[in-house]
């Protein structure tokens, strides 16, 4: 049986719902949001596998803006809101979950040009203290934080 794969559907529910939508970006946050919240009751004894649990769906998600043609780095510095409010809600780092978040915003590289990129960084960067810093290694292909 093939494995669920919670970045596809995300990026699915994103795409489907953007097309409907008055604030994309806003909508696209909050589909993670649900996505995450969803995914981690499903886990509820395993910690350890919260963060790739957001980082699938920030990509997703992310992926999801960039097909629509939205505003990736509003989508994104949305999305990292969104994470953080579930971290919140979940008693988990935020730090953590941050970290993972990024990871998943990072998979853009792939597609987009690289001064695109550099708009979503500054965006990330000018909402959340250090976030642009640690997207850039991500980026660079060094781990986000240092142990």
């Amino acid at each position: 049986m093939e494995s669920f794969r919670l970045g596809q559907l995300t990026k699915e529910l994103v795409a489907a719902k953007l097309r409907t939508m008055d604030d994309p970006c806003a909508a696209a946050a909050e589909i993670v949001r649900a996505t995450v919240s969803v995914a981690l009751r499903g886990t509820p004894d395993n910690p350890s596998a919260w963060p790739a649990i957001i980082k699938d769906a920030c990509q997703g998600g992310i992926t999801g803006l960039l097909l629509s043609e939205q505003n990736v780095a509003k989508g994104a510095t949305l999305m990292l809101h969104a994470v953080g409010a579930v971290a919140v809600e979940n008693h988990m780092d935020p730090t953590e979950a941050m970290a993972a978040a990024l990871q998943g915003i990072a998979d853009l590289k792939r597609f987009m040009l690289p001064e695109k990129m550099c708009e979503v960084k500054s965006a990330i960067d000018a909402e959340f203290m250090g976030a642009g810093e640690c997207l850039s290694k991500l980026l660079d292909g060094k781990p986000a934080m240092a142990n």
